[in-house]
């Protein structure tokens, strides 16, 4: 009885020391493997932490209302995609753009795009007009991904904008993102009060 005393509370200890070692193992692991995202070596599919966002849909640029929900031409495949027409700047009445929403902040943004028609430039921003990425598209699906672990550019929403110089239309076929790992007291928390 004597020892259990001193046993117990070393026990205790040990398991949460174990548990701690073993999420930071598992939250680098997570940080380098999007530090390989950026440079393409890796496929975004394949990462069991990637997940398509819980709301897509395309808003009016004059006030926000949206007119289509498009979150399952982002997530069911079997043919589905989706085309974005050119925003105009200042933006028209009749001007949209793609708004996507994740259950938790992000670390890295992955988006499965091309441009149809003429030359297309696409702009993501995160709310509090923080413009996170922009480029041009080629004529070929390509995974475009983005590392968003900083705290400026780390959110669970975007807004996908295509400001192209022509008619030309971006076609998405996917898109997908990693949110920031629970830490390991979280974890631990979460399964004492389960």
């Amino acid at each position: 009885m004597k020892y259990i005393r001193y046993v117990l509370p070393m026990m205790v200890l040990s398991l949460i020391m174990i548990f701690g070692i073993t999420e930071t193992v598992n939250d680098f692991k997570l940080e380098s493997i999007t530090g390989r995202a950026i440079s393409g070596e890796f496929k975004i599919e394949e990462l069991k932490e990637a997940h398509s966002p819980v709301i897509g849909v395309l808003l009016r640029t004059e006030d926000n209302k949206m007119t289509n929900d498009v979150l399952d031409s982002l997530t069911e495949k079997e043919g589905d995609f989706l085309l974005l027409d050119r925003t105009t700047i200042p933006a028209g009445i009749g001007d949209e753009y793609l708004y996507v929403e994740w259950n938790r902040k992000l670390i890295l943004l992955s988006l499965y795009m091309k441009k149809e028609g003429e030359s297309t430039s696409f702009e993501i921003w995160a709310p509090g007009n923080t413009k996170i990425a922009s480029g041009e598209l080629t004529d070929e699906y390509k995974w475009y991904h983005f590392r968003v672990s900083s705290v400026k550019m780390s959110s669970d929403s975007y807004a996908l904008f295509n400001y192209g110089g022509g008619e030309g239309k971006i076609v998405i076929d996917k898109i997908l993102g990693v949110g920031i790992p629970s830490s390991g007291f979280e974890k631990l928390t979460g399964m004492a009060a389960n």
